[in-house]
């Protein structure tokens, strides 16, 4: 009988480590995970602040490529991920295609900035920046609505583990104190 239920012990040490083991992968990667959306959010605004400072200098005849130079590789980072902004690609459709429209309209905007250069119609590279800034915005809270609902997604998940794991060590504890009561009863 003893035998027996060292095996169990052992059994239940195992469910418990591996209970521990499965949850701390899960947490680790989810952490990761939201670092890299938040990296996100974060460039998006980047993106949406830049290219307004941008369109102003340039407004004022104040050309700046090497701003045009990091947004473009923002937008691009945005859409494909990793770059030299380290960024990830959020697997949301609204955000993926919000963006796929932001790189679109980031062209233009381009093309503009050097109509503009050559002392052409600035009104619209204004107005094209408008549009450009409301576009961005929409992108940049699809992306923080997205973060939002994985961290809703992981809270669940961790919540539900560490559920099992207290019900799997309620029902060890019970079995242990219930065998070792029957060990004294014999």
């Amino acid at each position: 009988m003893k035998g027996f239920l060292r095996n169990k012990e052992y059994f239940a040490v195992g469910i418990f480590a591996a209970l521990f083991i499965l949850g701390s992968y899960i947490a680790l990667k989810s952490i990761r995970d939201l670092q890299g959306h938040a990296r996100v959010v974060n460039h998006a605004g980047i993106v949406r602040g830049g290219t307004q400072r941008l369109i102003k200098k340039e407004l004022m005849n104040s050309p700046d490529d090497a701003l045009v130079e990091r947004l473009t590789s923002i937008v691009d980072n945005l859409l494909i991920g990793k770059g030299k902004n380290n960024l990830i690609v959020l697997q949301d459709n609204e955000y993926l295609n919000l963006m796929k429209d932001v790189k679109k309209h980031w062209s233009s905007l381009q093309n503009l900035i050097l109509h503009v250069r050559r002392d052409e119609d600035r009104e619209e590279l204004f107005d094209s920046s408008q549009a450009y800034f409301v576009l961005v915005d929409k992108a940049v809270f699809a992306a923080e609505a997205y973060s939002e609902s994985q961290i809703n997604k992981i809270i669940y998940v961790l919540i539900n583990i560490s559920v099992v794991f207290a019900v799997c060590f309620a029902a060890w504890l019970f079995l242990t104190l219930k065998s070792r009561n029957s060990q004294e009863d014999y």
